[in-house]
């Protein structure tokens, strides 16, 4: 079977629109990712400050 008998191969009108749909999707990834390392470094911030400070020096 030729390739350019079956429907949908190498039709750049739907590449184009699913590469205009794919266009979206990094950002909620990107938006979820700096969520987490935004909470993680919180996190981090109020053990360093509520636990290691008061605690004083080791030695």
């Amino acid at each position: 079977m030729d390739n350019q008998t079956r429907e949908g191969v190498g039709d750049p009108a739907e590449f184009a629109a699913a590469s205009a749909k794919l266009t979206d999707v990094p950002q909620g990834a990107f938006a979820l990712a700096g969520t987490a390392v935004g909470l993680l470094v919180i996190g981090w911030l109020l053990v360093y400050f509520l636990i290691f400070l008061p605690r004083g020096p080791v030695g």
